[in-house]
């Protein structure tokens, strides 16, 4: 069965409501919560072959599929806050500041390991082009707060190029 999108780029739903991000701009962008690094271990070991109500032909790891999950949870965040994806990737950009929101405290190694996967959702979602050290800049260390009902992380990025 084939469907049809009836979306134009003049619809409400296609409009951005942030302004496009010139060089040397910062934008803020509100994320959810990444695993930590213990947890992601964890889900390497693991296989599964149900994803939602499906059954796979062969297992996957539960870290890849979480993964995803969370990749469309950044974008759907994205979306939901009027951030639309820049028509070129940026080609060099840094991250200023990050702030965890979390329900109990990291360490600095689980902190700093937990910018895997939002780093990673802006790179495959077409935000930035790499995340290799020629195009990022990692120009702070993570903060955190408890913060039981808002859970997330908060990240401060400059395009430089």
């Amino acid at each position: 069965m084939r469907t049809t999108s009836y979306r134009t780029d003049a619809s409400a739903y296609a409009a951005a409501t942030q302004p496009p991000v010139l060089v040397g701009d910062i934008v803020r962008l509100t994320l959810p919560e990444p695993p930590s690094f213990n947890v992601m271990l964890e889900w390497a070991k693991q296989r599964t072959r149900k994803t939602g109500d499906t059954r796979l032909r062969r297992p996957l790891p539960v870290y890849y599929l979480r993964q995803q999950d969370y990749r469309r949870s950044v974008e759907v965040a994205l979306n939901v806050a009027g951030h639309r994806r820049p028509p070129v990737p940026w080609a060099r950009w840094a991250i200023l500041r990050v702030e965890f929101r979390l329900w109990a405290l990291r360490d600095a190694v689980e902190l700093c390991s937990s910018l895997k996967w939002p780093v990673d959702a802006l790179v495959t979602s077409g935000w930035v082009k790499n995340d290799s050290p020629a195009e990022l800049q990692l120009l702070c260390l993570p903060e955190q707060t408890i913060h039981r009902d808002r859970r997330g992380v908060d990240l401060w990025i400059r395009r430089d190029a």
